[in-house]
């Protein structure tokens, strides 16, 4: 299955904002903005690997559908530490559709792939000091190749 548009999946797994890069494909595309739709009675415990990559710490979890108006991109599961984000920050998560790279964008973030298995991606996202913020798993269900 072809993920997405090469240029896009070239800068996500290079460590840049999945956010930010799948925006761009929209705007390129006359599409709406991206927005994350949260997945409703999407619930997880928080994986031995996951708790691990990320530390001590309270985590949260939120599961979205990110999206260009009706075209769905990716489902995406995000476990990440409520403590290295401002409150703004924590308050936008929980109450608006805006995807998590871009609510946090200000805290200068990168991402390190783990692992490509098919259209799933899995990734830790450190802030600038190299401390953990989030650990996501991304599934890609739509080709950008168009």
């Amino acid at each position: 299955m072809k993920l997405i548009l090469a240029l896009v999946m070239t800068r996500i797994l290079a460590g840049g904002s999945a956010s930010v890069a799948l925006n761009q494909w929209c705007v390129a595309h006359h599409l709406p903005p991206l927005a994350a739709h949260r997945v409703a009675g999407s619930a997880k415990s928080t994986p031995t690997a996951v708790r691990s990559a990320l530390g001590a710490g309270a985590i949260a979890y939120r599961r979205v559908w990110l999206a260009c108006g009706p075209v769905r991109l990716l489902v995406g599961d995000n476990w990440y530490l409520p403590s290295r984000l401002t409150p703004a920050m924590n308050r936008r998560l929980e109450t608006s559709e805006a995807p998590f790279g871009l609510v946090v964008r200000p805290l200068g973030f990168h991402r390190h792939t783990l692992s490509v298995d098919g259209p799933v991606v899995r990734a830790l996202v450190v802030d600038d000091a190299g401390r953990p913020l989030s650990y996501v798993v991304e599934t890609y269900v739509r080709a950008l190749g168009d």
